[in-house]
């Protein structure tokens, strides 16, 4: 299969980047616009956490953009790319996309219902001070793991105490969730 994709890693990197940004840029899910966060942003009251009007899927708003991946790419092309098209989204962006969602999530700033209710807005409730979080969101946004963050903190001479405590809040290893998208495709 890899040798059928149509995006070489030059282009992956190039739409991931335009998606993430270097500065950790996110877009928010209805405007497509990107804004950097910072937690000196996240001042919303956590009466507003508990009760979001609006709730999104990460499931459909992920098929959405696979569809619209799949436009992408087959107008390049020439010719409808088809499944296959959507299943290169999937290898390539999901996670990505879901990580995005996530950091969405935990700013308070989109309510996915697929994910934990009780991180909605964790970033308001549980970090308030910390003047690592911001570095550490920074790094989670390009992509980094909790290794990659425990690396950097330990070359830069971070209080590990902290954070340690910050990245198990956070537990972004048990936040990945499957794409349902693919299961569908395969079965049809």
């Amino acid at each position: 299969m890899d040798a059928a994709l149509p995006m070489d890693e030059e282009d992956h990197a190039s739409l991931s980047e335009s998606r993430l940004g270097r500065s950790g840029l996110i877009s928010t899910p209805d405007s497509g616009k990107c804004s950097e966060v910072t937690m000196s942003q996240c001042q919303t009251a956590t009466s507003e956490m508990a009760r979001p009007s609006i709730r999104y899927s990460v499931h459909e708003r992920g098929e959405a953009e696979a569809q619209r991946h799949k436009w992408i790419e087959s107008e390049k092309a020439g010719r409808d790319l088809g499944n296959w098209a959507i299943l290169c989204w999937i290898r390539y962006h999901w996670n990505g996309f879901l990580r995005e969602r996530w950091l969405e999530h935990l700013q308070g700033r989109s309510y996915w219902y697929e994910l934990d209710r009780d991180d909605y807005g964790l970033l308001q409730r549980a970090f308030q001070g910390s003047e690592l979080i911001d570095e550490i969101l920074y790094r989670l946004k390009s992509g980094a793991e909790n290794l990659d963050v425990l690396n950097w903190a330990i070359d830069s001479n971070q209080p590990m105490d902290e954070v340690l405590e910050i990245l198990e809040k956070l537990d972004i290893n048990s936040r990945r969730i499957e794409c349902l998208l693919q299961d569908r495709l395969c079965k049809s």
